[in-house]
């Protein structure tokens, strides 16, 4: 039997490939099966609720602009997909502002709610953690590490980065043996 890494060019990937689409389409028909069969007792709203297609047109479009800027070329083509993504996300907000049907609660728009920043701190936090999840990969192609001292400088900074998140709390990163750090703690 021909080995996947052997033949990864070949048919044995292909076919590999192939057979786990396959595989993950049948256990997620079973699951739309059974959910069908889990919720068809019980009631449905008295009333529907509509699509709100206009908050959604800007909002896909802008997915899709910024996604788009990962193929075009490096240079104006990349920074006009971000920029039209960008202003497709603040045509979304402008749509969903004077919308009666949202996608967001009505009361993220007001100016005396909290809520709005909630959504921008998850937001950040979403960027943050894309970052720190491709920090491997940049190194490699921007910096020309090697993939296990990208994979450690990742490794590290994650470290930090979680252990700057305590500091409040009189918690230090320790990237010492756990013995040392333990009698640091204690001392």
């Amino acid at each position: 039997m021909p080995s996947i890494i052997a033949d990864i060019g070949g048919q044995t990937y292909y076919a590999w490939v192939t057979t786990s689409f396959v595989v993950s389409a049948i256990i997620a028909l079973l699951f739309a099966f059974l959910a069908q069969r889990a919720f068809a007792g019980m009631g449905g709203l008295p009333h529907r609720t509509p699509v709100p297609v206009a908050s959604l047109v800007p909002l896909v479009l802008a997915t899709i602009a910024i996604s788009l800027s990962a193929i075009v070329p490096i240079g104006w083509p990349t920074l006009a997909t971000v920029g039209a993504g960008l202003a497709l996300l603040v045509l979304f907000v402008l749509v969903e502002r004077r919308a009666h049907n949202t996608i967001l609660p009505r009361i993220t728009y007001r100016r005396d709610n909290a809520l709005k920043w909630g959504y921008l701190t998850v937001a950040a936090l979403s960027a943050g953690v894309m970052v720190e999840t491709f920090i491997p990969l940049f190194s490699q192609q921007l910096a020309g590490v090697g993939p296990l001292v990208g994979g450690l400088l990742g490794a590290v900074l994650a470290r930090l980065g979680r252990g700057a998140g305590a500091g409040g709390r009189g918690h230090r990163p320790c990237l010492a043996p756990a013995r040392r750090c333990r009698h640091e703690q204690h001392a």
